[in-house]
């Protein structure tokens, strides 16, 4: 359940400007230069106390797109951290996460975003962005306010709504009011997150669904 006393900022910056178009997807699974950084076993893992309550996954919704139309899908990001591709957060798999790259975090003063391509019109009400469950390194990685995005073919801006994250899992759900047709493009932006807590200076996305 949204948190009242975030209602004014969730508000406030759901109704702002979009983002400038970003360049075109990067070829996959190579990433930017700048995004690179060291060996995944290098990385610090959780506290086991902090898996259990973080790797519940809810059920699949009934109708969900993603996974019906997963072969024909494209992700892109604003950044990728060399490994954690934007394609984990839609590969059906919770349990792998698309990382940003380091220094892409709302807390570090940027603004970093995933962004799903559908290859047909869709009719979107409801999406939920799973919070990171990547299991040695949940925690600390999260989005914890978002702004969801939903654009046509042409690039118009359907509709935006802001939400927060519901612990103890860091998802994100958003309900429109009214069902969203000729969808092409979904974009999810972190409007404040943990990338100040964690030594990657990164945040992460376990999966998105829509439906």
């Amino acid at each position: 359940m949204r948190n009242a006393g975030w209602a004014p900022l969730v508000a406030m910056l759901a109704a702002g400007p979009a983002l400038a178009e970003p360049e075109a997807p990067r070829a996959k699974p190579a990433a930017p230069a700048e995004s690179a950084k060291a060996l995944p076993a290098e990385r610090p893992a959780s506290p086991p106390d902090a898996k259990p309550a973080s790797v519940r996954v809810p059920p699949l919704p009934q109708g969900e797109l993603l996974a019906r139309l997963r072969a024909r899908l494209k992700a892109r990001a604003s950044t990728v951290y060399e490994g954690w591709p934007a394609q984990k957060a839609i590969d059906g798999d919770p349990k792998t996460s698309w990382f940003s790259a380091s220094g892409d975090a709302a807390a570090l003063k940027t603004a970093p975003w995933i962004e799903v391509s559908f290859p047909e019109d869709v009719t979107i009400q409801h999406v939920l962005a799973l919070g990171n469950r990547e299991p040695d390194w949940l925690v600390n990685y999260s989005i914890v306010v978002a702004r969801l995005e939903l654009y046509d073919h042409t690039g118009l801006k359907l509709a935006t709504q802001g939400n927060e994250t519901a612990l103890p899992t860091f998802d994100i759900e958003f309900h429109l009011e009214a069902p969203v047709p000729k969808v092409r493009r979904l974009r999810l932006v972190s409007l404040s997150d943990q990338g100040d807590k964690n030594p990657y200076r990164d945040v992460a996305i376990g999966e998105l669904w829509a439906w």
